[in-house]
């Protein structure tokens, strides 16, 4: 039986990928989001809060739904759009009970499997939410930290001021003239109370860049020093392709100057 690429040694695991990296983010990666999604999905299978499904019956009975038809077609959609991380993550035990063509929900699930996708759950919290030494927001900002003194002031203060989760990219322009202009959407965005922002590198010394990053949200980042410019930002971004899964994409500049300037917001 295959093991889950966590389930063995978890935490020297993850140890050993922060410290070593297998691509340029080396915190906040896209196998960190795709495990994240299956974290969710899990935890969601196996939702156990009786007041909060109580709830949610109550909301469906209100709004003339059917509880269960609506969670069976949640389940599906959620289905469809990870199946390719569930695939990737999950040990093989537990892929012949999710990974088939017929949903599972609403069945009953055997004690060994529940337990198994507690077991998943119990060790992605660690890496994420708990206040343990593999969590990755906490060994993330330990490593800031220790270089923030040697950053400019103007990446130092973009970093302490913004959250650009849930930004949508509505125009992204790099003609090679030594900028990059990137503008967001901040309507249901960390960023803002609504409007747009755009924000500019100027003096660019190296990118590493997708095909397009228009329609994209905003995930997360993470800045580095670099021997070459003053910083080196990097982040990740999701959409979804044209089968409705989960798409990611990257983006790595190092340069020397950024900025941002709000429109039409509230910020």
């Amino acid at each position: 039986m295959r093991e889950s690429k966590y389930a063995i040694n978890f935490t020297n695991k993850i140890k050993n990928f922060l410290v070593e990296g297998t691509e340029d983010m080396k915190f906040f990666t896209r196998q960190l989001y795709e495990q994240m999604q299956v974290w969710s999905f899990l935890t969601n299978l196996l939702n156990e809060d009786d007041n909060d499904n109580e709830e949610i019956k109550k909301f469906y009975q209100e709004q003339g739904k059917d509880y269960e038809v609506e969670q069976r077609h949640i389940y599906e959609e959620n289905y469809k759009e990870i199946k390719h991380f569930l695939l990737e993550y999950l040990p093989e035990s537990l892929e012949s009970i999710i990974l088939n063509e017929l949903s599972v929900y609403g069945k009953m699930l055997s004690e060994s499997s529940i337990m198994e996708m507690k077991k998943y759950i119990d060790n992605f919290s660690n890496l994420m939410f708990d206040d343990s030494d593999i969590n990755v927001g906490k060994t993330y900002s330990k490593y800031y930290k220790s270089i923030e003194n040697s950053l400019p002031e103007d990446i130092r203060s973009l970093n302490e001021k913004y959250n650009f989760h849930d930004s949508q990219i509505t125009y992204f322009d790099y003609s090679g003239e030594n900028k990059i202009i990137i503008k967001l959407s901040c309507e249901g965005s960390f960023l803002s109370n609504g409007g747009s922002a755009v924000l500019t590198f100027s003096d660019i010394k190296s990118v590493e860049l997708s095909d397009n990053y228009v329609g994209n949200w905003w995930l997360w980042n993470e800045t580095h020093l670099s021997d070459i410019g003053n910083f080196d930002f990097q982040a990740l971004f999701h959409n979804y392709d044209d089968n409705g899964r989960h798409s990611l994409n990257e983006l790595r500049i190092i340069a020397d100057k950024v900025s941002l300037e709000f429109l039409d917001t509230d910020s």
